[in-house]
């Protein structure tokens, strides 16, 4: 039962999606607005996310975490500027 958290912060409240796709398991993180400053995150070798890559769609950027098997995760925000992302 290995989780990963994914915590992102900014200045400002923000709106936050994510969705699974499949073949091969991936989840989908769409961040709309402005974030100049955004790097995609290092994530430590585990046995539940492979890698995360970041690119940019018009209405903002999307991370997406290449993942094991097919991911479950629950998405908290412990303010308005605050999504915290926990992947099994």
């Amino acid at each position: 039962g290995q989780k990963v958290l994914l915590r992102i912060e900014a200045e400002d409240p923000f709106p936050c999606k994510a969705f699974i796709l499949s073949n091969p398991p991936r989840l989908v993180v769409d961040l709309p607005g402005s974030w100049q400053k955004m790097r995609p995150p290092a994530v430590p070798s585990n046995r539940v996310v492979k890698g995360v890559r970041m690119g940019t769609q018009s209405t903002g950027p999307r991370l997406v975490l290449d993942m094991s098997n097919p991911p479950r995760y629950e998405i908290s925000r412990p303010t308005d500027a605050t999504v915290v992302i926990a992947v099994r």
